[in-house]
């Protein structure tokens, strides 16, 4: 099996441009109005979002960089714009590989002497799992909104008001 080495300057280059299209796409999420421009933008950070998962899948299995700390990091950093922290997305794809085709991961599928409860769980528990993820991303864009007005509102000229000064 011939082997290759990881290009490290390149991920690192590839993960800081994705790390900050992201943040440039949702500081700019913030401040369009019209519905057309932020469909844009999601579309936009729809691309970058999936590029920034394949980066941070290669982390999960120590690919990413050849350092594991440095590994690590990136991986961690990536990770914040996700639903779970890097460790914990890292330890269930880590498991989902060790069980994968096994009857321990097919949860969609009914066997005769399953628990009707835990079935349920295990559906609804996706679905509940995947309606947090997407919480956390609309929760995102609506911190992305308040990061980039508030140096807005900081830099106004105070409006006088017509209010006596409390001394």
């Amino acid at each position: 099996m011939k082997t290759f080495a990881i290009p490290a300057r390149r991920n690192l280059v590839v993960a800081s441009a994705q790390l900050i299209a992201m943040l440039s796409l949702l500081g700019a999420a913030g401040q369009v109005t019209p519905w057309w421009a932020g469909a844009l933008l999601a579309l936009g950070y729809g691309v970058v979002m999936n590029s920034g998962y394949a980066m941070r899948h290669e982390a999960e299995h120590g690919i990413l960089l050849p350092h594991r700390g440095l590994n690590d990091a990136v991986g961690t950093v990536l990770a914040l714009f996700f639903s779970a922290p890097f460790h914990l997305i890292r330890q269930g794809h880590i498991g989902h590989h060790i069980r994968n085709r096994s009857d321990d991961e097919a949860f969609d599928l009914y066997f005769e002497n399953a628990s009707r409860f835990w079935k349920c769980g295990q559906l609804y528990g996706t679905r509940y799992a995947a309606a947090r993820f997407v919480e956390a991303d609309a929760d995102m864009i609506d911190f992305s909104h308040w990061l980039v007005a508030l140096p807005q509102e900081a830099a106004r000229e105070p409006q006088p008001t017509n209010q006596p000064a409390l001394v």
